[in-house]
Parts: structure tokens; C-alpha cells; sequence
């Protein structure tokens, strides 16, 4: 398997991540825009039923309190909160001026790779589009840690056969599924799915950035998305997020 470590140090080169006053600055010019939901493909340029084929994939147990890693302001939690108001959140994120942008659930700020919370703190994890941000094996032990046994991992995220060029044009890198799928078992998970979603299309959010940034954004029309989902080591969870 790829350790990617010359992909992390190029893509931590690139994103502006330490930056925290510039993520807010475009976040909020952003979101005045009307975008909420930062991500390159979608399954409807509609929120919510774009938000819903994200919640019939990540098929999270019922009552589940999820750990929203990467959460940008909150949209995709927020709005699975409303189609299914069973789910409770926590949202974490590097970036305080995001956190700030969030609705009234609960907020972690730190690293996700070094999450504040307990051991098996939570029933379910999503991450959409965060994956490439961190690196791969301690992000996925990480992931592990704060689930519950039998809990659902979910990530909805990207892949492409180009993976220093994605890295190097956007600071993200896009791993390769067989390599996320051996990181999640030897991270603890015992059930692995990827499944690669070619009915997700460009969204208008990234066809803006390809007009404002044309040399660097062309890269993503040659990548595929793409969704994770990973059960933890143990008992699997039951109606209401019991254990079976």
C-alpha cells in the first residue's frame, strides 16, 4: 500500500488550512453565495436531496449520535437532522471561523486526526470530503477510536488515477480505494464497502471554481466520486443504536 507521504507533504503545502482568518473570509463569501455544501460532485444541485442520498448510503443505526469530521458549517449534518431527526450530531473542524458558521450542535476544534473525545464516544462518523485533508492510516485509527463497537464509518469523498496531480493542483489527496479499504481493516473495521458513484455530477459550486481558477480546477473533471462505508470491530448496532 502507498503510505502517500510525498502527496500529504505536497497537499499540506498547498491547502490553507493554518490560515484561519482566510478560511473565514472565503467561507462566509461562500455561504453569501449560497453555498453551504462545499464539495466538487453531488447528486442534485438541490441540498436536501442531495443530503438524502448521503443519508440512504451512510444507512447510519437509529438514534445515532454521529461525529461529523470536517464538518465545513455544518450544512450536510444540519439538514440529515432534518430528514431524520432520530440522528444527533457533533460537529468537529480544524477551523474555529467554520465552527462559528455552524448550527447549535455540539463542536470539537482541533485536528482530526487527534480528535477530543472519549473512546467509543459515538454510534456513527461521517466524513464527506475530509479524508484528504488528513493522513490516511492514523485518520482512519482515529475514526475507529471514537466509535462504538459494531458503529457505522461513512465518507463520501473522491478517487482518481492522477493522484500527485489532484494533490499538487487542489492540496487534497484523493486515495485510492483499495488502499482506504486496507488502511479501514487494519484500522479495526470488519465490514468494508466502497462503492464508486458516476451518477454524482459536477456541482455549481466547483463549475464557479473552475471558472475562477481554470489551470488547477480541470484536474477534478478526471475524478470519480466515490463512497466508504465501514463498520467497526463488534457487536452490530440494533434498531434504536443498541447493541444486537
Amino acid at each position: 500500500m502507498n503510505d502517500y507521504a510525498e502527496e500529504i507533504k505536497i497537499a499540506h503545502a498547498i491547502a490553507f488550512y493554518e490560515n484561519d482568518a482566510l478560511v473565514g473570509e472565503m467561507t462566509v463569501a461562500l455561504v453569501a453565495e449560497g453555498q453551504r455544501i462545499l464539495q466538487i460532485f453531488r447528486f442534485s444541485e438541490d441540498d436536501a436531496e442531495h443530503v438524502a442520498a448521503l443519508a440512504t448510503l451512510a444507512r447510519f443505526p437509529n438514534s445515532a449520535h454521529v461525529l461529523d469530521i470536517g464538518c465545513g458549517v455544518g450544512a450536510v449534518a444540519e439538514i440529515m437532522h432534518a430528514l431524520r431527526p432520530d440522528l444527533s450530531f457533533t460537529l468537529q473542524n480544524c477551523s474555529a471561523a467554520q465552527l462559528a458558521l455552524c448550527q447549535d450542535f455540539p463542536k470539537i476544534h482541533g485536528d482530526m486526526e487527534a480528535i477530543d473525545a472519549p473512546d467509543g464516544a459515538f454510534d456513527g462518523v461521517m466524513a464527506n470530503y475530509a479524508m484528504g485533508h488528513a493522513d490516511l492510516q492514523p485518520f482512519l485509527r482515529e475514526a475507529a477510536r471514537v466509535l462504538r463497537p459494531g458503529g457505522v464509518f461513512f465518507a463520501y469523498d473522491l478517487t482518481t488515477l492522477n493522484v500527485r496531480g489532484f494533490a499538487e493542483a487542489l492540496g487534497y489527496v484523493p486515495y485510492v480505494p483499495e488502499d482506504v479499504v486496507r488502511a479501514a481493516r487494519a484500522a479495526g473495521f470488519a465490514e468494508t464497502e466502497s462503492v464508486e458513484l458516476p451518477q454524482a455530477c459536477i456541482s455549481s459550486f466547483w463549475r464557479a471554481g473552475c471558472a475562477a481558477m481554470p489551470e488547477r480546477a480541470g484536474v477534478a473533471l478526471k475524478a470519480m466520486p466515490i463512497a466508504y462505508r465501514f463498520v467497526r470491530e463488534g457487536p452490530q448496532m440494533a434498531a434504536g443504536g443498541q447493541q444486537a
